[in-house]
């Protein structure tokens, strides 16, 4: 899946001035990362231009978003579908490192849609064998069909665009030449 997130503000990425302490405080509110380099950390901070980011996700990603949540809730029964699993993806895992929602201004989807062979082979496993949970088998082969009927349910490019706006909470555009 190709996703484009159009944002009037965006975070950028700098060094952390030498003589600034790092805190765990800091890593967990995702205001610091490591620098891929290993040598020290990088900074978020806010820069006021218009702009875009390009996201690509794997449809092995999705599924594995969809796997983990459930096994995650356990028997409570929290399945995830394609579109919500897309959104909790870029809110979690993405989104946090490039922008911020109340920037976030249209976004455009390019979808491919669902692999059920994929969907299958990565399910596999979690019906077989308990992953250090202690109770048999992570999922039962009855919540599997649920989790599998979600994952295909059909949907164009523009529903996944009309639920990340609503997720998002990003404005209908206006008239040709307003702004939200």
């Amino acid at each position: 899946m190709r996703i484009v997130v159009h944002h009037d503000k965006f975070y950028d990425w700098v060094p952390v001035p030498p003589d600034t302490k790092v805190t765990e405080h800091d890593i967990a509110a995702r205001k610091v990362r490591p620098d891929a380099k290993g040598g020290g950390f990088l900074m978020r901070i806010e820069v006021g231009a218009k702009s875009h980011t390009l996201i690509t996700v794997g449809e092995h990603t999705i599924v594995g978003k969809i796997i983990h949540v459930y096994c995650d809730f356990g028997k409570q029964g929290h399945v995830l579908t394609r579109q919500q699993a897309v959104a909790r993806l870029l809110q979690e895992n993405i989104l946090p490192h490039h922008t911020n929602g109340r920037w976030m201004r249209h976004i455009e989807v390019e979808d491919d849609g669902p692999d059920e062979a994929l969907f299958q082979a990565m399910l596999a496993p979690h019906l077989e064998a308990d992953h250090g949970r202690g109770t048999g088998k992570n999922i039962d082969a009855e919540d599997a069909a649920a989790l599998l009927a979600a994952y295909m349910t059909p949907h164009e490019a523009k529903a996944h665009v009309d639920h990340l706006h609503a997720h998002f909470r990003i404005q209908p555009k206006g008239p040709k030449g307003a702004t939200p």
